[in-house]
């Protein structure tokens, strides 16, 4: 019996039917969980990004839809543009605290060459080695440390906001 496969396919092709078969199931599994509980498994796994994930929409579609504003000046012609302005500013802060859409970048991207290549060790395997030089590595890593260190005091900001304005998620 020829399916015009070559043997060598055959064993990948059962392993990608498998492997398949295995996502399928797990998402079926995590839309029943979502239609039962409301969130699925997948939650549990990056809690914190899914926060930063749901966070901000949620925040983005109580601002054009909701009913009502808190009132902190007690002008009440101001409430609206004021809680506005204070949800824009925590969406501000979740977008630079994403590395997505975060307005500081890694000037040393451009110079970095990702790629790699494998040299023979001489011991029977292999290593992989960068194709950059040392300082160039230390500079784009530490500029990736500024970075990281940017969004994250940026996410905390954000938490901060909702801490503070807790109650005043109402419609």
């Amino acid at each position: 019996m020829s399916l015009g496969l070559k043997d060598c396919e055959l064993p990948y092709l059962k392993r990608c039917i498998i492997k398949n078969a295995k996502h399928t199931f797990y998402e079926i599994k995590y839309a029943f969980q979502r239609f039962w509980r409301g969130y699925d498994d997948t939650y549990y796994f990056s809690l914190d990004a899914k926060l930063n994930e749901l966070i901000p929409t949620i925040l983005k579609w109580y601002r054009i839809n909701r009913h009502g504003s808190p009132c902190f000046s007690g002008n009440e012609g101001d409430c609206h543009e004021e809680w506005n302005s204070k949800l824009d500013e925590i969406l501000h802060y979740f977008n630079e605290g994403d590395d997505e859409t975060c307005s500081e970048k890694n000037e040393f991207d451009e110079l970095m060459d990702f790629s790699f290549e494998f040299v023979d060790s001489g011991k029977g395997y292999s290593t992989l080695v960068e194709n950059n030089d040392k300082e160039l590595n230390d500079k784009w890593f530490e500029r990736e440390m500024e970075i990281e260190e940017y969004t994250k005091s940026n996410r905390q900001k954000a938490y901060g906001m909702i801490a503070e304005y807790i109650d005043c998620f109402w419609d």
